[in-house]
């Protein structure tokens, strides 16, 4: 007993080491939502445009082709469009964790293609 306590210990450890070196991309934006017409799509608001699901998705795989697959981009709109169901139209996904300065590069690239997005890169806990 008291060897896979031990164990358990150093697993620990060497989780919180690992951790504490990734940083997360956090991109936020607002969805435009009809209460009454049901049938009409979500749609993300970046300033004065509005995009679809997929048109945004398409719009982060353009942003970042090398770290985005289409697939991912569009989990991650879903991600935003689902978060901001639930808070007051404000929704935020995470696009990346990894270490802070890949985090960083990645944090540019996606503001210098779509300069209305904020994207926010911190710590992951």
């Amino acid at each position: 007993a008291a060897a896979l306590k031990r164990i358990v210990k150093e697993d620990t450890k060497t989780r919180t080491a690992s951790t504490r070196d990734l940083w997360g991309v956090i991109i936020r934006a607002s969805i435009q939502q009809f209460r009454w017409k049901f049938w009409k799509p979500v749609e993300i608001r970046l300033g004065l445009r509005t995009f679809a699901v997929d048109d945004f998705a398409t719009l982060l795989q353009d942003a970042l082709p090398e770290l985005m697959t289409l697939d991912k981009a569009r989990r991650a709109a879903s991600e935003l469009v689902e978060n901001a169901m639930v808070n007051e139209r404000n929704g935020e996904a995470l696009l990346l964790g990894d270490a802070r300065e890949k985090a960083e590069r990645c944090r540019r690239q996606l503001i210098s293609r779509v300069p209305d997005l904020e994207v926010i890169v911190q710590p992951m806990a």
